[in-house]
């Protein structure tokens, strides 16, 4: 015979089973209805991270309120190898862009940071500047993953350019009203506006400016004037790979333009300067809108750039394509919910990581085939993460015969820590400085260290460019 308190026992522990059950049902349900941030990537075109000053709109509005990631690089200081990176989370080697101007056809379209927050969702929206010389074969192309199209075909061009805009070809012209930085403004004010407070959205923005040939707005062509514009470069290069070396010589006319004429150097870093004041009133203008929408307490906001273009101390024009810290260190900005105001983080981090770090935000559980990680640990506490990486790698894959200037540096690969830097380039020469005494990459030391040490870095280095940071 049955015990009359064993059937109690199994009613109440069924009853419980049940009740735990629900109760799981119902968190689940109320962690899924919660909702998701929306996004906004703005990336600038060639802005050194030094450049941030001349923002004051964004110093208050968004530096003050976020996050700004001192230590932070891209993966190439070309154009389309970095944006396919921010695009894929992956180095150049692993997305198949490897060229300054290559079109961006080929990537895997599966993989991208709009088809993966599409699939989660997502509304995608793209205004401004894709990547060099998108549209020249395929002018109304538009990638996987976007809700919205509104890239410009002809690249780097303040006035008199066209845009794709969802398949249909504008063209403006050269009023005050078509100046690109602003007509990009006034597109995302517009979505802002109409933006459906049901659907998470990613707002994906790339403005031209500070990019040469850095045409400011009128009413900014006589700021900065009295700011002093300094200057000096390395003296002895002997210690520099040939392609530093011979820059130099086969390019003296160029140089002595430039820097014979200490008006037109002023005028040209001074105007990229200027350009950066129309993106600082379209941060201004996105906040404001933010905020009147009622988006600001959900949104997470990012500002980047594809690459540096400060004026290095080794060969006296851009940085660009240079591994040297001017080229490849970028300002990096984030703000959002959960993140603390005017904090400053030094941790090494790099566009690769933008990738999954919006998906870790969005709820995406896992991202395959990436090579960045996601920020949202230094985003929500930076002072207690423990085991954060120590080295970040970055790489000229190959340059194509674009640029201006003759002596283009060969395909190298880097490795750089937070104190020092190596340097391997396809030619075999090699370079290591060490960052904490000579942070402006002046001596050469490679030569100095031992047999051991060498052969040490070139396998740290071969191990980063093969795995996740």
């Amino acid at each position: 015979m049955n015990h009359p308190n064993k059937k109690v026992y199994g009613l109440i522990l069924s009853a419980l089973l049940v009740l735990s059950l629900i109760t799981a049902s119902c968190s689940e349900r109320i962690k899924d209805s919660r909702p998701r941030p929306n996004f906004i990537l703005i990336v600038t075109d060639d802005q050194d991270a030094d450049s941030l000053r001349f923002m004051p709109k964004t110093q208050r509005r968004v530096i003050e309120k976020g996050i700004t990631f001192t230590n932070a690089y891209v993966t190439s200081s070309a154009c389309a190898p970095s944006r396919g990176s921010i695009l894929t989370g992956r180095y150049p080697r692993n997305t198949g862009i490897t060229k300054k101007y290559q079109q961006l056809h080929g990537i895997n379209e599966e993989k991208t940071i709009a088809t993966i927050l599409h699939k989660a969702g997502y509304r995608n929206i793209l205004l401004g500047k894709y990547v060099n010389q998108y549209g020249k074969t395929h002018p109304k192309y538009i990638p996987k993953g976007w809700d919205e199209w509104h890239a410009m075909i002809d690249e780097n061009k303040y006035y008199n350019y066209r845009i794709n805009e969802n398949g249909e070809i504008v063209q403006y012209g050269d009023a005050r009203e078509d100046y690109i930085t602003d007509v990009v403004s006034t597109k995302a004010a517009g979505f802002l506006d109409s933006a459906d407070k049901e659907k998470p959205f990613f707002l994906f923005i790339n403005t031209v400016a500070p990019h040469t040939p850095s045409t400011p707005a009128p009413e900014y062509n006589n700021e900065f004037n009295n700011i002093p514009i300094s200057y000096s470069f390395e003296d002895d290069i002997s210690d520099k790979p040939k392609w530093v070396q011979n820059f130099r010589m086969l390019n003296e006319s160029l140089i002595r333009n430039y820097f014979g004429n200490s008006q037109k150097m002023e005028d040209l870093y001074r105007n990229r300067w200027r350009t950066l004041l129309s993106v600082d009133d379209m941060i201004d203008n996105i906040m404001s809108h933010l905020e009147k929408n009622g988006l600001l307490g959900n949104t997470y906001l990012f500002l980047v750039s594809d690459n540096g273009d400060g004026l290095t101390k080794h060969i006296p024009v851009s940085a660009k394509l240079s591994p040297y810290d001017e080229g490849i260190r970028v300002p990096f900005i984030a703000m959002g919910p959960s993140i603390q105001g005017n904090i400053q983080v030094d941790n090494l981090v790099s566009t690769v990581d933008i990738l999954p770090t919006l998906a870790d935000l969005a709820g995406v559980k896992s991202v395959d085939n990436v090579d960045g990680r996601s920020l949202v640990p230094l985003l929500t506490n930076s002072a207690q993460v423990s085991g954060w990486r120590e080295s970040i790698f970055a790489e000229l894959p190959h340059i194509d015969n674009t640029w201006p200037w003759k002596s283009t540096p060969p395909s190298y690969q880097l490795m750089r820590t937070q104190k020092f830097k190596y340097i391997e380039y396809e030619t075999g020469e090699r370079e290591y400085y060490d960052l904490v005494n000579d942070p402006n990459e002046m001596e050469n030391l490679y030569n100095t260290l031992s047999p051991e040490t060498q052969t040490n870095l070139s396998l740290e280095l071969r191990k980063l460019a093969e795995g996740r940071q």
